[in-house]
């Protein structure tokens, strides 16, 4: 049986328990700690990618989280991407950057960890990426980093999921940095679903 899940440090996703012959589409979300559902009650219920599952992806859907905490680009290329030889993902969405400007990762390191991303995803399977932008609540320095996702998904034909003008809200986490409120997750969620359904409304 194939499952829905979470490789996240929560425990797994709730599941569409069904037999992988009737799977129409896999989807794995890639991401730091707002993806792996920090900062909201319960990550079940109000982290961004699985309100996506939830409520935007068809019913027999197959979905896999593979975010984990303080995940920079380089991080995730080697602990997430692998994931996706695996799954074959018709669809990966990526928000990450947020843990590399807190990281101060060099703009041409992280351009080039990201390029890197992006083309290994592309070459075990995935069909479809879709990359988000950091909303300016991350600082000043939100900007440069944008600049260069968006220079990595105009190289890659990847899609992109605009958050640089959204109204992100951060809030205090205990034990953690500030993390997008239960609120912003909506927000991004509903980002991530306008772009998903976009490129599914331009298939012939």
């Amino acid at each position: 049986m194939l499952a829905a899940c979470s490789s996240g440090s929560h425990g797994a996703a709730p599941a569409h328990s069904i037999a992988p012959s009737a799977v129409r589409e896999t989807v794995l979300a890639i991401g730091g700690s707002a993806t792996e559902g920090d900062g909201v009650r319960d990550r079940l219920q109000d982290a961004w990618p699985y309100i996506v599952f939830r409520d935007d992806l068809p019913a027999l859907a197959a979905f896999v989280n593979g975010a984990l905490d303080d995940a920079t680009v380089a991080h995730a290329l080697t602990t997430q991407a692998p994931l996706a030889k695996e799954l074959k993902p018709e669809i990966v969405e990526i928000w990450l950057g947020a843990d590399d400007l807190l990281a101060a990762t060099p703009i041409p390191s992280f351009t080039l960890a990201f390029t890197r991303l992006v083309e290994t995803l592309r070459a075990d399977g995935a069909q479809r990426i879709l990359v988000a932008d950091l909303p300016t609540a991350y600082g000043a320095l939100a900007a440069q980093y944008n600049v260069a996702i968006h220079s990595v998904i105009t190289a890659t034909h990847g899609e992109l999921v605009s958050l640089a003008t959204a109204r992100v809200t951060l809030a205090p986490t205990d034990g953690l940095t500030p993390q997008p409120d239960e609120a912003s997750h909506r927000l991004v969620a509903a980002a991530f679903a306008r772009e998903i359904a976009r490129g599914q409304s331009s298939r012939p």
